[in-house]
């Protein structure tokens, strides 16, 4: 988790292109929209507990806010040059695979 924190931290930084960060921001958010709309599923055994939680980052309104991260990154990231594109892709799966690491974790998987 800490390694995940300084990451992030290191994107905040003011040298971090705006395209960059907005990416990571877009796959912070979907995952956890992704996720918690999941928990909603049929058959998802979801506990009573974790439901409002589930109806709240998993709702549709959640996905539209995502949604407009999206075209907004895309926008952003077709005025910039390819190495920045190329950097902000990366930064998009270097973000997926912390949340998968995430979100194993906090149900006690690991990936070798």
């Amino acid at each position: 988790i800490y390694i995940y924190y300084r990451y992030l931290e290191e994107l905040s930084e003011p040298h971090t292109d705006f395209a960059i960060a907005l990416a990571a921001l877009w796959a912070i958010e979907v995952v956890y929209n992704d996720n918690f709309a999941y928990c909603l599923g049929p058959g998802s055994r979801t506990p009573l507990e974790l439901e409002t939680s589930c109806k709240r980052w998993g709702s549709l309104d959640f996905k539209r806010y995502c949604q407009s991260l999206q075209r907004l990154t895309d926008k952003y990231l077709l005025k910039c040059p390819t190495h920045v594109q190329e950097q902000a892709a990366g930064v998009f799966i270097e973000i997926l695979s912390f949340e998968i690491g995430f979100w194993n974790m906090s149900v006690g998987l690991s990936i070798s």
